[in-house]
C-alpha cells in the first residue's frame, strides 16, 4: 500500500545552525495539527547539524532528510525542499525560528477559508540570539494593503509563509536560485495567481542574528528586490502607483550611496513609519 502524502510540508532550509536547530525542530513537533511532514535540507553544514537531523528524522518518520554536497545557499536550498515535498501545502520555516503550537492550523484554515488566498503570513515576535523579546511585528492582514505595501517592503515575514500549492501552475519556478531578495520574487510571483494575506495571530518567533544572510548581504538584498519589483512590473502584472515606482527608484540609489549598516537602519525607520501609519488610520 503506497503511504497517502501529507496535507502540509514545512520546509526547512539548514546551514551551520546547530546551537537553534532542536528548538526549531521541537516546535515543529509540538504543533496542535499533526499532519505534516517536515523536509530539512542540509546546505553542506560544517557543524553537526546534518547528525542532529539524522537523530530527529530516526525518531518520527515524517522529518525527512536531505544534504546537498556542495553549498547551494538558501534558494537554492529551498528549491530542493520542495522538490522532495509531498504536500499541498507548502509552509516555509528557517532553522534558528519557533513556531507557535497553533501555526500550522491557524494558516492552513485561513487558506481553507479562504480560496481566493493563495500565500498567508502572520504577526511575528523578534527574538534576539537568547531567545529574549525585542518587540512584536505587526504585519497588514487585508490581501489589498499586503499587495500596496510589497512594492516599498516586505509586507509578509518569509519563515512564516504558507502556500496552497494547488493554485499553482505544475512547474511553477519557486526561488530561482535566488539566496537574496529571493521572498519579494516569490511574492510577486504569487500574486499572478492568488491574493496574499496575514492572519491576525502570533504565529513564529524570528530570530535576530548578527550574522543573518540580510545583515551580510545588503546591498545584494535591496540590488534583487528592486529586480524583483521591476520584474513584477514587466512580467508579473502587477500595478504600482507612480509615487511608489519613484520610491522605489529613489531607495535604490540610495543603499548604493550610503554605508550598508546605516541603510538598513533607515530601511527598518521607513519601515515602522510605514507600520504606525497603517495602524492609525480609522
Amino acid at each position: 500500500m503506497t503511504e497517502s502524502a501529507p496535507l502540509v510540508s514545512i520546509i526547512l532550509p539548514v546551514f551551520n545552525a546547530a546551537s537553534y536547530l532542536g528548538e526549531a525542530i521541537d516546535s515543529i513537533l509540538a504543533q496542535s495539527f499533526s499532519d505534516w511532514e517536515l523536509i530539512a535540507v542540509d546546505d553542506a553544514s560544517s557543524d553537526n547539524s546534518a547528525a542532529i537531523l539524522e537523530d530527529y528524522a530516526a525518531a518520527d518518520s515524517r522529518i525527512r532528510v536531505f544534504r546537498n554536497e556542495i553549498n547551494l545557499g538558501v534558494g537554492g536550498t529551498l528549491d530542493r525542499a520542495i522538490s522532495e515535498s509531498r504536500g499541498q501545502y507548502i509552509a516555509r520555516m528557517d532553522a534558528d525560528d519557533i513556531c507557535s503550537p497553533d501555526r500550522v492550523a491557524v494558516q492552513l484554515k485561513h487558506l481553507q477559508q479562504n480560496p481566493e488566498v493563495i500565500a498567508v503570513g502572520g504577526q511575528i515576535r523578534e527574538m534576539q540570539e537568547n531567545g529574549e523579546t525585542i518587540r512584536i511585528k505587526s504585519f497588514p492582514t487585508e490581501p489589498e494593503e499586503v499587495y500596496t505595501m510589497m512594492f516599498l517592503c516586505v509586507p509578509i515575514q518569509h519563515p512564516a509563509l504558507m502556500v496552497n500549492r494547488a493554485a499553482l501552475p505544475e512547474g511553477f519556478n519557486w526561488y530561482e536560485g535566488w539566496s537574496v531578495g529571493e521572498d519579494s520574487n516569490l511574492f510577486f510571483k504569487l500574486t499572478q495567481f492568488g491574493k496574499l494575506s496575514n492572519v491576525p495571530e502570533l504565529i513564529l518567533s524570528y530570530r535576530v542574528c548578527d550574522g543573518g544572510n540580510f545583515l551580510r548581504n545588503i546591498r545584494a538584498t535591496f540590488r534583487n528586490t528592486y529586480r524583483a519589483r521591476c520584474r513584477a512590473l514587466r512580467n508579473y502584472g502587477y500595478h504600482a502607483s507612480a509615487k511608489a515606482q519613484v520610491i522605489n527608484h529613489l531607495q535604490f540609489l540610495l543603499i548604493h550611496l550610503i554605508p550598508e549598516r546605516l541603510a538598513w537602519r533607515l530601511y527598518n525607520f521607513a519601515r515602522r513609519f510605514m507600520l504606525r501609519t497603517r495602524r492609525a488610520k480609522p
